[in-house]
């Protein structure tokens, strides 16, 4: 009993850290998130703990959302929305389970890169439902999204896929490595996996860059429209005066 409790602490807290450095990586308008791993972490407790690594990522789920919305929220509030998402968070890593259990098999001990590729659309597919899910939530709680619902909602979408594509297999390959089991085989689609997705990393983070040089631009010229207009407006109010 302690050590199902411990293994439950342990999940929800590395997902609440997780949770955390996700939410670092947010961009202020057009993109909220660039990579969620809290997503990639839970996927692997689920496989590796089954029950127990479902009720930790919704308990740190919980936890991680009811501390975002703490002050923002009113309690009545808060508690059921950080509820329903540590529930749909749970499901999306039940859901990458379940796919990967019948499109894969359990996991190769010599993985290859078309091994890759099936994990990555059972990501893409569970990461459009848990996003789905979890924007419902968020607009029904009240809370407003950074950007509109589609930009959020691709945002939240590409950060699930990446967390799960990138941190899954390289969290399952390191527990194999801990109990003694050959990696060998397992690291050249590792690597590939791992080079798609900090190039894709890489994209969102150019892209983020692009868009705050590009509101930057249209913000100074605003600025100086506006300031133009007004002493135009000026003089020919001092004129008029006249």
């Amino acid at each position: 009993m302690f050590h199902k409790a411990g293994e439950i602490a342990a999940v929800s807290g590395l997902y609440v850290l997780a949770a955390q450095v996700g939410l670092l990586t947010g961009v202020e308008r057009d993109m909220p998130l660039l990579i969620w791993p809290a997503s990639g972490i839970a996927a692997a407790a689920v496989i590796l703990l089954g029950n127990g690594g479902v009720v930790g990522v919704w308990l740190g789920a919980f936890l991680a959302t009811l501390a975002l919305y703490n002050g923002f929220l009113p309690l009545r509030t808060s508690v059921p929305a950080a509820a329903f998402v540590g529930i749909f968070a749970s499901l999306q890593a039940l859901l990458v389970v379940r796919l990967a259990a019948r499109w894969i098999g359990p996991f190769p001990k010599e993985p290859r890169l078309s091994h890759l590729l099936r994990f990555s659309t059972v990501a893409a597919v569970s990461a459009a439902v848990g996003t789905t899910a979890g924007i419902a939530t968020i607009l029904a709680a009240g809370v407003p999204l950074a950007a509109p619902v589609a930009i959020a909602w691709l945002s939240a979408w590409a950060g699930n896929l990446l967390g799960i594509v990138l941190f899954t297999p390289f969290l399952l390959m390191l527990h194999r490595w801990f109990h003694s089991e050959s990696i060998e085989h397992q690291l050249a689609p590792m690597i590939f996996g791992l080079g798609i997705g900090l190039a894709l990393l890489i994209f969102l983070l150019l892209w983020k860059q692009e868009n705050e040089r590009i509101r930057v631009l249209f913000e100074g010229e605003a600025v100086t429209t506006g300031a133009e207009f007004q002493e135009m407006l000026d003089r020919h109010m001092h004129a008029l005066d006249s």
